[in-house]
């Protein structure tokens, strides 16, 4: 039977009035969870014990072991965000969540100063005029339990982080965050390996201003009204459907686009159509509508990517 195991984190950081964050809360949860079978990766292989070599040898055999086991570990711990969307004035929560993957106990190091959490932020803000500002922060807390999983535990904490009002112009913002979890070394089979850090894989999430739900029920559709509507308070409306849409409706989406740069009332819904698509394909153009649509005619005829 797997055992339970409690926890918690308290913050070292803040954020400064009117930032990001106005405070960085980890809240404590139930940490450990049983995973079926299935779930439980295979094991790593015991450490050889070949009579005869010398120390220089052992101390690599120990330190490449120790590598495989810090990926092995970091592989099987990840950020897990609570909702892909929030909206602004309310908290996004993300869930810190490392899986034994390893098939027997195991347990890390606490450093003297404490288990230090590493969290490291990027947030993109997107303007209703097409421009995009992009910020970094980072932020460190201690975990006030230990890291000790059995066969099929799991570890589990939340962090909270308050979101602030929308600022002007701001349509839409897009956060990723990664996290980095600090220790001295990995116990497992009665032996210690300098295991330093655990890498967990990074979420993300957007934040949207209130009652986005309406467009998110139809993107494309709130894309095609939205395109030649003259109003410029509506700007903000194209960035958050463009943001709504799947993966699936990119390519059409996308061509949507570039045929509305054509069809635009004014200069200003032009730049928010070139920033959706900037937000959708990843690539860069600038405000340039004659590059996206020779980059659209090269790709539907094969000739880029």
């Amino acid at each position: 039977m797997a055992t339970t195991c409690t926890g918690h984190a308290t913050a070292l950081g803040f954020l400064p009035r009117g930032g990001f964050l106005s405070a960085l809360l980890l809240f404590g949860l139930p940490c450990c969870s049983a995973l079926a079978p299935s779930d439980q990766e295979p094991q790593v292989a015991a450490p050889p014990q070949e009579a005869g070599l010398d120390a220089s040898t052992n101390a690599g055999m120990k330190v490449l072991r120790a590598r495989l086991l810090g990926q092995r570990l970091s592989e099987a711990s990840r950020l897990v965000s609570a909702s892909t969307h929030v909206i602004f004035g309310s908290e996004a929560e993300v869930e810190l969540r490392m899986d034994n993957p390893f098939g027997r106990e195991f347990s890390l190091r606490e450093p003297q100063q404490g288990f230090l959490v590493q969290v490291d932020l990027r947030m993109e803000r997107w303007l209703a005029f097409g421009a995009v500002e992009v910020l970094r922060e980072r932020h460190v807390a201690v975990l006030n339990s230990g890291v000790h999983l059995g066969v099929g535990e799991r570890l589990s904490q939340t962090l909270v982080f308050p979101v602030p009002a929308a600022g002007p112009n701001e349509s839409l913002r897009r956060i990723e965050i990664a996290a980095t979890l600090r220790c001295d070394g990995l116990e497992i089979d009665d032996a210690a390996y300098p295991v330093n850090a655990i890498l967990f894989q990074p979420t993300q999430y957007q934040v949207f201003p209130g009652n986005w739900e309406p467009l998110a029920k139809d993107p494309l559709g709130s894309l095609r009204r939205l395109i030649t509507l003259p109003q410029t308070d509506l700007d903000r409306h194209v960035l958050v459907a463009a943001a709504s849409l799947t993966r699936q409706q990119h390519v059409e989406a996308v061509g949507l686009l570039v045929r509305g740069l054509e069809q635009v009332p004014n200069v200003r819904r032009m730049d928010t159509l070139m920033a959706a698509l900037r937000f959708i394909t990843g690539r860069d153009y600038g405000e340039n509508p004659v590059m996206w649509k020779r980059w659209w005619e090269e790709r539907t005829m094969g000739l880029r990517d």
